[in-house]
């Protein structure tokens, strides 16, 4: 039975390395869509550029959304 892609909860993972100066164009990009994710989860990986602080910003910013 065919289901459609709506009545479906979207996790989005981004994986982030050194990508502070991109992090919120992709995020305000995912949120943005006609189908918004359930939840959005951003990944650091050892980032030197500060990404990790622009990640717990962005999770302030869209509370419920935007998990760490």
């Amino acid at each position: 039975m065919y289901t459609s892609l709506k009545s479906k909860n979207v996790s989005v993972i981004i994986p982030c390395y050194n990508s502070r100066d991109f992090l919120r164009r992709a995020v305000d990009s995912v949120l943005m869509q006609s189908h918004p994710p359930f939840e959005l989860i951003l990944v650091d990986n050892n980032s030197q550029d500060n990404t990790l602080d622009l990640m717990h910003e962005l999770q302030q910013i869209h509370p419920g959304y935007v998990k760490v």
